[in-house]
């Protein structure tokens, strides 16, 4: 949906029209979610399964299948990543902070598995290569920010929500 955002915007005026091809692709972008669920709803129901450890049979595959990889070293610190910032989600026990830590996990577990797909198809390409790298180096400093946010467990927002607005 991002990028089908910005495509219209770098189209400007050109983006709404029918005539240009990055009109449909953005309504098919924005139908998506929509068709789907709302996004909150499906990150509600990934975070319970990513706490109950439903992701670690397929990580462990993937992880086997990228074991040559050169990124190995960054896809065992972003599998640690994902470790913490569930584990603290968890440990909190708390479900108003789940809800709000929920997007932290599933971004993670996100991140960890397009690199892991990426480091897969590497060897077809050099391009491919080139990108599994650059997603890691990319993916690495979002994951570590993230599990630093879990395990601060701020609840701020949760607590103080009426003073916020």
């Amino acid at each position: 949906m991002r990028t089908a955002s910005d495509a219209v915007q770098i189209h400007g005026g050109y983006g709404f029209i029918r005539e240009y091809p990055v009109e449909r692709i953005y309504r098919d972008a924005r139908i998506l979610p929509i068709y789907e669920g709302t996004t909150e709803i499906q990150v509600g129901y990934v975070i319970g399964q990513i706490l109950a450890g439903a992701l670690e049979p397929v990580l462990d595959e993937l992880m086997g299948k990228a074991s040559a990889s050169p990124e190995r070293k960054s896809h065992e610190e972003a599998r640690t990543l994902l470790k913490r910032t569930a584990a603290a989600v968890a440990k909190a026990n708390d479900k108003h902070l789940t809800q709000l830590l929920a997007r932290q996990v599933v971004d993670s577990a996100f991140d960890l598995l397009a690199g892991l797909l990426f480091a897969v198809q590497a060897p077809q390409s050099e391009k491919k290569a080139l990108a599994a790298g650059k997603w890691m180096r990319d993916a690495l400093p979002r994951m570590r920010m993230r599990a630093e946010v879990a395990e601060a467990g701020d609840r701020t927002v949760i607590d103080r929500a009426e003073d916020l607005l």
